[in-house]
């Protein structure tokens, strides 16, 4: 390691004394028509999705990319139904695959701490010939249970399957204190395992996991004063999103072992996508990991073991954080909510000064600087180190801070092999946002992601904006400046960024990057290297003159491009709702 980053911690506010996790549960009360109501965001209506945001030609996120898939062939005993689940599961023994039909969507809702045994497959078809894999949904809260659970099983393995769970609308936050009855009954975790070895026994791949509370998996059993159960597992090629409730809300949540493992996966809008407990035993190495642009607080952590009624000051064991994608920037916004209110967020939080080491090597931020000299970091950089005076146990090296592509060696596996017939792709996570250049509180610009699939580099000409929403007639800056959120266009691209700063457009309309608003003509195109994200930034959204919300609002964005290669041309048209 090139540089030392090396505690005292004090304790900090939040949710951090978790309750008994072994405990029994009683029948769940909340419903998902009370989910359904409920924006990503705010609290506006959105529909309940089975939509996967993982990149469809990768292998980060998994899916059709995957190839190390358990097949119907392979099945001992095949199921369509729930009660032919739990008869399957309660007769396999060690070495049977249970194999649920990919075509299933099962309602689990009632159902908790159902047990895979010991040395037991519970497998479907996700990626398999276009297949999403059988759909596990629950639509109402559950007590603060699993629903699945392998209780001192070892050997077990979940693969190809979705468990979507009773919260899937995106980031909300309780009006329950976390220790109230109405607080705990929302809480509910996908996949729970813990057994008495730390050996990376427990393998979960290929699923697609959302819509819990508490987190999609859970590792382990928490050990402050109790009994230890340091299992270990080794979580990969799985799409862990929209698990983002205030307080928990976590992707994967590890609460005891340092033997874990967590790569290829894609996460966005988790509050953590990685929690850690804290205690000594704890710790992971997280690789090749994309983390996009959506999130409720830092993406990467590990807590203090004495914040969580731990006996001692220290925050976890062994962390190695290597090779993965940061993207996103600010938090998401809540509605009249004083901790979600679109700040900055780091990507890697570490809460006081692991036992051994952190090491953080190799990892591309997009949207974050290095810390500067002299500080451990902040909400405005890639990582922080809290309670401590200087960088203590914590290293770096060869990570790449900024939009511009660093070499294939830093960063998660790069989207994107020209094998993409539309060339030029919107990605997920399209965010309507409240820049902090204005004071007027409302999320009037628009940001969202492009990627070039194209082997060839690509150059952005013209994108076209149409709200669905008539009364939306105005794209306007009010700024004389040329950049992100000062123009009525920005884009942020790897070759050469672009901006169109005009007197207003109005809607619908275009605006060409060739001709409008920039003074430096040799930076009027938008130019992207194969493989590589443009993002694109619209500010501000008015109707006569009043800014507009836009969270929920419909937009047909259309984006030309050329290529110097070969001289062809075209147009990327999608519609979207931030």
């Amino acid at each position: 390691m090139s540089e030392e980053i090396s505690g005292k911690r004090k304790r900090e506010n939040g949710f951090l004394n978790r309750r008994d996790y072994l405990k029994a549960s009683a029948t769940a009360t909340v419903g998902v028509a009370a989910l359904a109501s409920m924006d990503e965001f705010v609290g506006k209506a959105a529909a309940v999705s089975t939509t996967d945001p993982s990149p469809s030609n990768s292998e980060v996120g998994g899916g059709s990319e995957y190839d190390n898939d358990v097949t119907r062939s392979d099945a001992t005993t095949t199921v369509s139904t729930k009660s032919g689940l739990k008869s399957a599961l309660s007769n396999a023994g060690s070495g049977d695959v249970v194999w649920v039909e990919s075509s299933a969507s099962i309602d689990m809702t009632g159902e908790a701490n159902i047990e895979i045994p010991s040395g037991v497959t519970l497998a479907s078809g996700r990626g398999i010939n276009g297949s999403q894999g059988a759909l596990f949904h629950v639509d109402s809260g559950m007590e603060s249970e699993a629903l699945f659970k392998s209780v001192y099983e070892k050997g077990v393995r979940v693969t190809g399957l979705q468990l979507r769970g009773p919260f899937p609308g995106g980031y909300f936050d309780p009006d329950a204190d976390p220790y109230d009855p109405g607080f705990v009954e929302k809480m509910s975790t996908g996949i729970q395992v813990y057994n008495t070895e730390s050996a990376r026994n427990v393998e979960i791949d290929n699923c697609h996991l959302w819509g819990w509370t508490v987190g999609a998996v859970r590792v382990g059993a928490n050990a402050n004063g109790g009994t230890s159960y340091p299992t270990g597992t080794h979580v990969h090629h799985c799409s862990i999103h929209t698990n983002a409730m205030e307080h928990l809300g976590y992707g994967i949540d590890l609460l005891n072992g340092d033997e874990h493992l967590i790569e290829y996966c894609y996460f966005d809008l988790n509050r953590h996508c990685i929690d850690g407990f804290g205690n000594p035993d704890n710790g992971y190495e997280a690789r090749y990991n994309i983390v996009d642009d959506r999130t409720v607080s830092h993406a990467f952590d590990m807590h203090n073991w004495e914040s969580n009624n731990g006996d001692r000051d220290v925050a976890g064991s062994t962390i190695n954080i290597h090779h993965n994608t940061f993207r996103y920037d600010n938090e998401v916004q809540g509605d009249s909510d004083e901790f979600r209110d679109g700040s900055p967020q780091e990507y890697i939080k570490i809460r006081g000064t692991p036992d051994n080491r952190c090491d953080m090597d190799n990892n591309w931020f997009q949207q974050k600087e290095k810390p500067p000299s002299g500080t451990t970091g902040g909400d405005d950089y890639a990582y922080t180190q809290t309670s401590v005076s200087s960088w203590t146990n914590m290293y770096e090296s060869n990570n790449a801070f900024g939009p511009e592509e660093p070499s294939s060696d830093i960063g998660a596996p790069r989207t994107g092999d020209g094998s993409n017939p539309n060339g030029l792709e919107y990605s997920s996570g399209t965010t309507a946002v409240d820049p902090d250049v204005d004071s007027n509180g409302e999320r009037s610009g628009v940001k969202f992601r492009l990627t070039n699939n194209f082997d060839e580099t690509l150059t952005l000409s013209e994108v076209s904006i149409s709200p669905s929403n008539s009364s939306i007639n105005e794209l306007v800056d009010h700024s004389y400046d040329a950049g992100r959120w000062v123009s009525e266009l920005y884009i942020g691209a790897d070759v050469q960024d672009s901006a169109c700063d005009v007197n207003g457009l109005s809607l619908p309309g275009s605006l060409h990057l060739t001709n409008d608003g920039h003074s430096n003509s040799d930076q009027r195109w938008a130019i992207m290297s194969s493989g590589s994200d443009a993002w694109v930034y619209l500010y501000q959204f008015e109707d006569d003159g009043t800014p507009v919300d836009m969270v929920g609002e419909t937009l047909e964005i259309s984006v030309s491009w050329y290529r110097d290669a070969d001289g062809a041309s075209g147009t990327e048209t999608t519609t979207f709702t931030p």
